[in-house]
């Protein structure tokens, strides 16, 4: 009788594990996809970090203690590793840019993956992870998919990050976007209201 649904699964890489994501084990609760181990041979599951806040969107295991992921982390989305024997996760990309897609190496030193920013169209990239410390990876970009176009010719905004508290206490993230100075500019509101499958 489990109502929840489950996704992203990746199995370990001696098969004794499945990995998936899920907002609970047993109803659909209004919460971010977390991260779950089954133990294939006795259907035991773990969750592993229940602490993490953000929301796979990508899961590859590395070996059978790591599972590298792309995670949306509050407004942006970062390359995060997980050590299970240490029970601890380590964010592997430091700036604000967003990542989609993520296609990792077979010794998962390096991924390529899309790389944007407000002002900075989507590119390929390729992220060298080295030992995974935290906020390291050096990035090579791979395409110029806006060669022909100037930074300043677009004249994109630049978006400014403000966070408040709920009513119950839970931190809120906005992003206000501004027109740049001398231009003609109009707002527009992107409201989510409620949960996502609601």
């Amino acid at each position: 009788s489990n109502a929840a649904p489950e996704s992203r699964l990746a199995w370990s890489p001696n098969g004794d594990r499945i990995s998936f994501q899920a907002p609970d084990l047993d109803e659909w609760e209004l919460d971010q996809g977390n991260l779950y181990i089954m133990d294939v041979a006795t259907g035991e599951v773990a969750q592993p970090f229940p602490a993490f806040e953000g929301d796979l969107r990508r899961v590859e295991w590395q070996d059978a203690n790591t599972i590298d992921a792309l995670a949306l982390v509050r407004t942006t989305t970062a390359l995060c590793r997980f050590d299970l024997s240490k029970g601890e996760w380590t964010r592997l990309t430091s700036d604000e840019s967003v990542f989609g897609g993520a296609s990792f190496s077979a010794d998962h030193t390096t991924v390529a993956t899309v790389r944007s920013a407000p002002t900075m169209p989507g590119d390929v990239y390729l992220v060298e992870l080295g030992s995974g410390a935290e906020n390291g990876g050096s990035l090579v970009r791979l395409t110029d998919m806006n060669s022909g176009v100037s930074p300043e010719r677009l004249n994109l905004a630049v978006p400014r990050l403000a966070r408040w508290n709920s009513q119950d206490g839970l931190q809120i993230a906005r992003l206000l976007y501004t027109p740049q100075p001398n231009t003609p500019g109009a707002i527009g509101l992107s409201l989510h209201g409620v949960p996502a499958g609601v």
